[in-house]
């Protein structure tokens, strides 16, 4: 029977294979956009509707110690 010596062996070099972080990269991109677009939304809506924001905070803050004592 044949004796195995690691000269015996054949290696075969693989080529080192690059990483791809695409996949990272696109959700990376998809996060801040979204992240974008709802701080334009908040603005946008704030800026036609903030008075009524406002006033709907105030009347909720003259009526919640009416809330919590109950």
């Amino acid at each position: 029977m044949e004796e195995y010596t690691p000269e015996s062996y054949e290696t075969f070099e693989t080529p080192p294979t690059k990483k791809s972080n695409t996949g990272l990269i696109i959700a990376i991109v998809v996060v801040v956009l979204l992240l974008c677009c709802c701080c334009a939304s908040l603005l946008v809506f704030g800026w036609f509707y903030g008075d009524q924001i406002l006033e709907a905070l105030n009347e909720l803050g003259r009526a919640a110690p009416l809330l919590l004592i109950g």
